[in-house]
């Protein structure tokens, strides 16, 4: 309606709909008053209104529950009060300075906060965003679980919220969380791009006894978490999560081990001058420590792997370039998981990762050039379920690292090694359901000893170069998915019927593989195909993509190209190898398909 300019309750226009509850304005740019009464209304969204400047006295919403309002530009204020209004939704009125009409906590006199004053008396859910004229709210939100303040760059303070539970302050330029805000119940807190926070008051803090989560990212500024350092810290003794990401000021961390006796999870992310000292002490109850790109990390401190101090179960250490090496004490016995990535200096894990170490079940190694060995001691962890290395190029041969050993591995991932030319040598564990060879530019043939994995289930090769056939080798019959890609010499082959029928070992999930009579019908598909340099291979009864005959109305081999119809559109899959195939195949997935 672009030409609607107001809206008013006369003449008794609006007759039929004295119980309308929920009421939608969407797109009428001219419109820019309300006068109607709705005495049952509980839902009104506002969208697209540009015009619109201001709402009816408070009697027109009684029983108004949930208020939307998205780009409305010029609207200004609210109305006087929404007595029943549980959520409030504004989203980018940039000329919203204020939330109603009432003045803001430092203009009122005691005289005017009684509670038939208060202007929200039942609001649950706030939620503001790009509001960049916002700059106070009301004095008080008796009610409030949950407030989102998002780019609302004139906001200079917050209000008083005896029950809130939620709050999360992103990209308030002029914000300072200073020691006016009073937030006691608060359970979460997540700050973002606050410029001009250095530390929170050490009031504040003292609010945060039952705070459960912190996050702080992007705070450019932040020297400390306190400004007297332990002092306010101690009221945190509640807080189970620490998440501290991309403060570059940030150098020093609290006594973790005093302040928060509670604390579960500490994530340090792209904090480049933090350090950890070795006599640093970790909170008792720790189980997840997560360090990412912290540049001038050198050290961890030697309480991680004193398993009478703490009970970590997950260390993870992502792109810091100076640590070189752990602590001679050994893992904790209770840790679980160890991921390390683009530790491009480290030379040596720790100690402990051995066939002792009975509760390590996943180790992931990458981008670790400088790394020679997974464990200077016999035989890694009994327990892992799944290996992955990728890109350590001087670790020692993949020969002698004992796999075969490893009962109950699941999942061995591995790649980018150089020297690796036969993987005859090999011995896998016949309990793997999923290989990947990924970036070995010198390997040529696959393992004979691939028949033996009997429970393999998805078989991954990429990115071998010089790869250059697959038989003799046959593959398990429990062999389910096989995904071959980027594998020149592969793709530039035309598999023969005998090829493929040695590559599949008269596989009962792979029965439908080419044979001179044509593709088998019998519930179980396997295509091999050529396009774009890679070679990909097929085969599923439980497709999770693409397309399958239910979805096409034909499938069809047209000069080397195997093509589907799809809602009356020809699609080219790629160059196909077979020459004939039934309709009623299930195409399990496409990578690098460039002819769609």
């Amino acid at each position: 309606m672009p030409a609607w300019e107001q809206w008013s309750f006369d003449a008794g226009h609006f007759d039929g709909f004295h119980h309308l509850q929920k009421l939608t304005i969407q797109k009428c740019p001219k419109l820019k008053k309300f006068k109607f009464c709705f005495s049952d209304l509980k839902q009104l969204t506002i969208t697209e209104c540009q015009e619109l400047l201001d709402f009816s006295p408070e009697e027109n919403f009684p029983k108004l529950c949930e208020l939307e309002i998205r780009q409305c530009s010029k609207l200004k204020e609210l109305a006087y009060s929404f007595p029943s209004l549980v959520k409030l939704k504004i989203w980018e009125c940039q000329d919203l300075t204020s939330l109603s009409k009432i003045p803001s906590a430092g203009a009122r006199s005691e005289e005017s906060t009684s509670s038939k004053d208060k202007e929200f008396p039942l609001l649950s859910e706030l939620d503001i965003q790009n509001c960049t004229e916002l700059r106070e709210l009301p004095s008080e939100f008796p009610s409030l679980h949950k407030l989102s303040i998002r780019k609302c760059k004139e906001l200079v303070s917050l209000s008083i919220f005896p029950k809130l539970r939620d709050l999360i302050l992103e990209e308030c330029d002029e914000l300072v969380l200073g020691n006016e805000v009073e937030v006691k119940p608060l359970s979460s807190m997540v700050i973002c791009q606050l410029p001009k926070l250095e530390y929170p008051g050490a009031q504040l803090l003292r609010c945060l006894s039952q705070l459960i989560n912190l996050e702080i990212s992007n705070c450019d500024n932040l020297l400390a978490l306190s400004e007297n350092d332990e002092l306010g810290l101690q009221a945190l003794n509640s807080l189970e999560r620490l998440v501290i990401d991309g403060c570059p000021k940030l150098k020093k961390l609290p006594d973790l081990f005093s302040c928060f006796t509670s604390l579960k999870e500490l994530i340090i992310l792209g904090c480049q001058g933090v350090e950890f000292y070795p006599e640093t002490k970790l909170p008792p109850m720790l189980k997840r420590l997560v360090i990412e790109q912290c540049k001038h990390l050198k050290s961890l401190p030697r309480s991680i792997f004193n398993s009478q101090d703490i009970a970590l179960e997950y260390l993870e250490i992502y792109g810091c370039p100076r640590l070189v090496s752990f602590s001679e004490d050994e893992l904790p016995t209770t840790l679980k998981v160890l991921s390390i990535w683009d530790c491009f200096n480290l030379e040596f894990l720790p100690v402990g990762i051995n066939q002792k170490n009975t509760s390590l079940n996943f180790l992931r190694i990458w981008n670790c050039h400088s790394l020679k060995c997974l464990s200077e001691e016999v035989g890694l962890p009994c327990n892992l379920l799944s290996l992955s290395v990728m890109n350590c190029e001087n670790l020692k041969p993949l020969s002698d690292w004992g796999l075969k050993e490893l009962a109950n591995l699941r999942n061995f991932y591995f790649g980018g090694c150089a020297n690796l030319v036969d993987f005859n040598a090999v011995e896998l564990p016949d309990s793997l359901s999923s290989l990947l060879l990924k970036g070995i530019p010198t390997l040529k043939s696959l393992s004979l000893g691939l028949l033996n994995l009997k429970y393999l289930d998805i078989l991954t090769i990429r990115d071998c170069p010089v790869l250059e056939n697959l038989a003799p080798v046959k593959l398990p019959s429990s062999l389910s998915c096989l995904y071959i890609s980027n594998c020149p010499l592969l793709s530039q082959r035309r598999f023969q019927a005998e090829e493929i029928s040695i590559c599949s070992g008269n596989n009962p999930r792979l029965d439908a593989f080419l044979t001179k009579e044509g593709w088998n019908s019998v519930g179980v598909r396997f295509v091999i195909w050529n396009f774009e340099g890679t070679v990909f291979a097929v085969c599923s009864k439980n497709v999770t993509g693409g397309f399958s005959p239910e979805d096409a109305e034909a499938i069809a081999l047209r000069e080397g190209l195997l093509l589907a119809k799809i809602n009356g559109i020809e699609i080219a899959i790629g160059e196909c190898v077979v020459q004939d195939m039934n309709s009623d195949f299930n195409l399990a997935a496409v990578e690098r398909c460039d002819l769609i």
